[in-house]
């Protein structure tokens, strides 16, 4: 027997903060690793490491995940971005 998506879904919600929770729930099954991957790519922080200089267009640091459609917010703290122009 297996549950639903929803059913799945809304009981994971009732845990969206505990990622090592949400992260375990994800081996279970597609179902679970579904609904979890939801809620843990939900909000992404891209810290990069220290350098001198930043370089932007040095697009190798930035991981490229499979999971990038849950993606709703993303944050970089310590960056300072100017417009080009």
């Amino acid at each position: 027997m297996t549950l639903g998506y929803d059913i799945v879904n809304r009981i994971l919600g009732l845990s969206a903060d505990n990622y090592g929770f949400l992260y375990s729930c994800s081996l279970v099954n597609w179902e679970f690793n579904h609904a979890a991957s939801r809620l843990l790519y939900f909000r992404v922080v891209l810290s990069p490491l220290f350098q001198p200089v930043l370089n932007l267009r040095d697009t190798g640091s930035i991981p490229v995940s499979g999971n990038a459609r849950y993606v709703s917010g993303k944050r970089f703290p310590g960056l300072i971005l100017h417009p080009l122009g």
